[in-house]
């Protein structure tokens, strides 16, 4: 009789326990009717805004060439089919699905279609992440504000890319087992279903197969016996993700993509966005610091509320921690834990005392918090509006649709095309896959590290020193050259090349033709290469040369400030031509678009470009004879940097010299 109560009480504790943090759901209706309606829908517009951006992502290309392939064959590749150097090396092409979709899109609604996609994908993942505090009972402010802090951190990784997909992956696959988890509403059939979609997306499926095991771990902890039907669901996603065209090899290769990580591989010593994020202390900017923050906070939060976490939330937290740790490129996949951690810690904190009642009520401070996160998001719109936002990317991210061609080699791409030259094309390896998506000829080197391999990506590095350039060019002999024009380890050797001319240039690109094509050979002009940007080639008079030497200066907090009002550019390519210009001997071609930058930017430079402009500027001048404005330059330059004993003593000869 007495054994009755007790069952009854251990069960009530048991459920009790089950859903001790996962407080009612908010409802839809609920959110509609919230105050915080303003603020949320001002976060998502700034998603939407830094996923709206133009192709810049050199993968793309690679990754559309490999749909159209596809596509065209009705079949897999088994070997590489995109270079003629490394066809021999075996192709596992596990984001096939992705491919095909994009390539899809592309040839349906262009490249406007892709900027929706892309849109859309990113979007739902910041759905999903509010789906899922939702479902914990986060307070809807607690999730707005730790939402736009994510946006601002992961935004950097918004472009055209497979991972977004995993992001995707991952908290539908989270939201299935939590509610698994807490509420035995199960819906694990699903399970196999988004694995069997992931394997042909993504090669960090794997991922799924983590939190899988966390969530069977967690609930052996705490119930002491293993879900049967999650472990059977387990089971079945194991056999899911072995149909793929390349069956157990396609299930191996994440393991592959884990060497990359590895200290020492040399895919990780050359590749910044493969190397830790803990090791950039040279290059801090907003996302680091938000990502560090938020490494600190989770886990001190994690040991605040230890007693209402559970074993799967420590084991992901610490694994998705792990994965960003080794590498930039993986710090969103840790953020969008965190934020979890972050936002269910917090709750746990502040529920049942006086600020939760002040969150979730109609009171005056509830609206002026609502109204304050509102003005955030719009002042952060307007940013990314200007184009001043992504000003500290050196305008390498930009808003908008369709190939960025200050970025993407797309240009001379079309010059290639129009101008019906056919042949190998030797490259840099961030071009190949745009170059070979667009021209649809066999490039030197793409992307596609894992097919690349490490002993190759080795003589492509050799290239760079020396005149093992040209010993390349006479060992592959490709029919023609696309080099990036900031790429001057290259450009170098090219300049003394007798088998290739300059046959065209632009802002992005030189093309470098056999000398035996005599028609580019005798009608090229090196003027060509700004005329291909609109560019004036008319000299600057004197007087308008000290005038825009006397406007520069170091970027400012009124800079910032008109940033939310002024359209703002920052068009590095003009540097990029004139470093080009001096390194292909024409001097005067490179004033003139060093001018034109400073004309552009009107005077305000970044700190780095300071430097390069007035030793750049100087050097010509006082190749030149023209020793007043070479003095000028160095002088300038000498405010910033007073410890250049070199550049001191140039200038002190300069002054005798006058």
């Amino acid at each position: 009789m007495k054994k009755k109560p007790a069952a009854k009480n251990s069960g009530a504790s048991v459920k009790k326990k089950h859903s001790s943090h996962v407080p009612s759901e908010i409802s839809f209706s609920g959110i509609i009717k919230s105050v915080w309606l303003p603020s949320l829908i001002s976060v998502f517009i700034v998603v939407l805004l830094f996923a709206f951006r133009k192709i810049a992502n050199y993968d793309l290309g690679f990754h559309l060439n490999a749909g159209r392939w596809i596509i065209e064959n009705m079949t897999f590749p088994a070997k590489d089919v995109f270079t003629f150097t490394v066809n021999s090396h075996d192709y596992i092409d596990i984001q096939w699905l992705y491919q095909v979709l994009m390539f899809s899109v592309e040839k349906i609604s262009g490249y406007s279609g892709l900027a929706v996609i892309n849109s859309l994908a990113v979007l739902t993942v910041f759905f999903l992440m509010l789906k899922r505090n939702n479902l914990s009972g986060v307070p809807l402010p607690v999730s707005i504000i730790f939402m736009i802090i994510t946006a601002v951190c992961i935004q950097i990784r918004f472009s055209y890319r497979p991972e977004i997909w995993t992001w995707i992956f991952i908290l539908i696959v989270l939201l299935i087992l939590d509610k698994n988890f807490y509420s035995k509403k199960s819906r694990l059939y699903l399970l196999p279903v988004i694995m069997l979609i992931w394997v042909n997306m993504h090669g960090l499926f794997i991922l799924g197969f983590i939190i899988m095991i966390s969530y069977l771990l967690s609930g052996y902890v705490r119930d002491k016996t293993i879900d049967k039907k999650l472990l059977q669901w387990t089971g079945i996603s194991a056999a899911a993700v072995f149909i793929n065209p390349y069956f157990a090899e396609g299930v191996l290769f994440p393991f592959y993509l884990f060497t990359r990580l590895q200290k020492g591989n040399i895919f990780q010593l050359n590749i910044s966005e493969l190397q830790s994020p803990w090791a950039m202390t040279e290059t801090l900017q907003t996302e680091l610091y938000i990502y560090y923050s938020f490494t600190l906070i989770s886990f001190a939060l994690l040991l605040i509320t230890v007693k209402r976490r559970k074993f799967h939330e420590f084991a992901l937290l610490s694994a998705f921690f792990y994965i960003s740790f080794s590498s930039f490129r993986n710090i969103p996949l840790f953020m969008i834990y965190a934020v979890f951690i972050i936002s269910v810690s917090v709750s746990d904190i502040i529920r049942g005392r006086k600020i939760e009642m002040i969150l979730s009520g109609r009171n005056k401070f509830a609206y002026i918090l609502n109204y304050f996160i509102t003005f955030i998001c719009i002042l952060i719109s307007l940013r990314i509006f200007t184009g001043a936002y992504y000003i500290p990317y050196a305008s390498e991210i930009k808003t908008g649709s369709g190939p960025d061609e200050y970025m993407l080699p797309d240009k001379a791409s079309g010059f290639i095309n129009e101008n019906n030259l056919r042949g190998n094309i030797f490259n840099n390896l961030e071009s190949g896959g745009w170059l070979g998506w667009k021209t649809g000829q066999k490039v030197f080197i793409d992307g596609r590290l894992e097919v690349i391999m490490e002993d190759f990506y080795k003589t492509y590095l050799s290239s760079f020193s020396g005149n093992n350039l040209n010993e390349l060019l006479g060992k592959y002999s490709p029919g023609l050259i696309v080099n990036d024009i900031s790429n001057y380890r290259w450009t170098g050797q090219l300049v003394t090349n007798e088998s290739f001319s300059l046959a065209y240039w632009d802002g992005i690109s030189a093309v470098y033709s056999v000398n035996k094509d005599t028609e580019f050979k005798s009608n090229f002009n090196f003027a060509s290469g700004l005329i291909n940007e609109n560019i004036d080639t008319n000299v600057f008079s004197g007087e308008e040369k000290d005038r825009l030497l006397a406007s520069v200066k170091i970027r400012d907090f009124s800079d910032w400030l008109g940033g939310f009002y002024t359209h703002m550019t920052d068009p590095v390519y003009l540097i990029n031509m004139g470093n080009f210009a001096f390194d292909n001997n024409k001097n005067s071609y490179a004033e003139i678009l060093y001018l034109n930058y400073i004309k552009s930017v009107k005077g305000s430079v970044r700190m780095n470009l300071y430097k390069d402009l007035f030793l750049s500027l100087g050097s010509y001048y006082e190749s030149e004879s023209d020793f007043k404005r070479a003095a000028y330059c160095l002088s300038r330059y000498l405010e910033i940097y007073p410890g250049d004993a070199a550049v001191s003593n140039r200038l002190n000869n300069l002054n005798r010299m006058r």
